[in-house]
């Protein structure tokens, strides 16, 4: 396998070779392959920021007569809102494989192309504990970054790989920090604030990643990828036009208080993270803490610039709506489950439309946020931000290159 990766990147590089032998300039500044990294559930046109969600452990101790009302730690964290949200997040590798992992004879390097190797630092501010800074996030303009990442997407370099199909998808988070981050006691007196270490500095905050990259069934032991996916169907084109990897990490909008307790020291955990949707984590042990494991959720898809059309949404109308709400396109005929899979597409409850579309036929639905996971790993009624509840397709429309077109009127009720 490595001499037919070999040989195939030997020929690529022979056919930008110029008349004289010499590298065409133009190859080199204007690669094939694109990659453009997102911390949203909309493709485009995403929501600003929303207000934050309570995990149903959090609810369940500051509700009145139970131990954490009107506490220090009620009063603290419920304050807590976006503007006071600061990330620090560092990505080291975007992995594709034709697979479901190295074994059988194969190692890592033979199984994966690696399609980013370009470190990303992202972060919301530039000075850090004692005194210090941040200085690679600071020179790689890490803040301009971090808006575009909960925005419309930040692109970094990108490898382009061998052509094929590939349904391998693999992220490689080395740090996903957030503040505010808390200690409290048992009875919800403030004890500290948490600090973790970010660019071999302190900060304020905790590495949630370290939550979120056990199994999602609570196991103990790590994944080497805290974010994977083994069932897309990621076509690399054999014609030489520009094409995209679009990468979204649901991040935004999906933010919980959270509230775990370690066990026997007589201390709470506060942090704000992803929902646990998947499986719900409980307060009285920091085992829970593993549960979150699988809460969150990634998705790629590739599209030639050059060769996508539009949908227009703006008749697409929402019933039955939730907390937060998406409008999405599927494309017809892909089966899709909304508690393990984001949109292939999707805008904003409001937003007018959905791009960056390949030709073909697409079926419309909502995406609503109305239930919420609990005690006993249930479903009740209740919101945290992931939109775990799909209409039924309200509407079919076929795309074709460089168009936009007119989904009719419909209206998609959330069930």
């Amino acid at each position: 396998m490595r001499r037919e990766k070999l040989l195939a990147y030997l020929y690529l590089l022979l056919m930008a070779l110029g008349c004289t032998g010499e590298l065409v300039f133009s190859d080199l500044a204007n690669p094939r392959a694109r990659l453009v990294l997102k911390g949203t559930y909309e493709t485009n046109d995403p929501y600003g920021w929303l207000p934050f969600f309570n995990d149903d452990a959090y609810d369940s101790l500051v509700a009145p007569g139970q131990p954490l009302h009107n506490t220090d730690f009620h009063t603290q964290t419920l304050s807590h809102g976006p503007q006071h949200l600061e990330w620090y997040i560092d990505l080291a590798e975007v992995r594709l494989g034709q697979g479901s992992g190295p074994g059988g004879g194969r190692d890592a390097e033979d199984y994966w192309e690696f399609f980013s190797r370009q470190r990303l630092l992202l972060c919301s501010r530039y000075d850090a504990l004692q005194d210090k800074e941040l200085k690679s996030c600071r020179q790689e303009e890490g803040l301009a970054k971090l808006e575009a990442f909960f925005g419309e997407g930040v692109e970094i370099k990108a490898n382009d790989v061998l052509v094929g199909t590939y349904n391998h998808l693999a992220l490689y988070y080395r740090k996903i920090i957030t503040n505010p981050a808390l200690l409290f006691s048992d009875t919800g007196s403030f004890l500290s604030q948490s600090t973790a270490i970010f660019e071999n500095r302190g900060v304020r905050g905790t590495d949630i990643a370290e939550r979120y990259q056990y199994s999602a069934l609570g196991g103990n032991a790590t994944l080497l990828f805290p974010l994977e996916r083994k069932d897309l169907k990621l076509n690399i084109p054999d014609e030489n036009r520009p094409y995209v990897l679009e990468v979204r990490t649901f991040l935004k909008n999906n933010i919980n208080r959270h509230i775990i307790r370690v066990g026997g020291l007589g201390t709470t955990v506060y942090f704000l993270g992803p929902a646990d949707f998947r499986i719900n984590h409980r307060y009285n042990t920091l085992l829970e803490s593993g549960r979150l494991g699988g809460n969150i959720l990634m998705d790629g898809r590739i599209y030639q610039p050059g060769k996508v059309g539009a949908v227009d949404v703006s008749l697409i109308t929402i019933a039955g709506g939730g907390a937060v709400n998406y409008k999405a396109a599927i494309p017809l005929g892909d089966s899709f489950d909304p508690q393990k899979q984001l949109a292939y597409a999707a805008t904003r409850g409001d937003g007018m439309e959905i791009r960056n579309l390949p030709p073909g036929s697409y079926e419309i639905l909502a995406l609503c946020d109305k239930k919420r996971r609990a005690t006993g790993d249930v479903l009740e009624a209740g919101f945290d931000g992931f939109p775990e509840t799909a209409s039924p397709p309200c509407a079919q429309v076929t795309i074709t290159e460089g168009s936009t077109v007119i989904s009719p009127p419909a209206t998609c009720s959330c069930p």
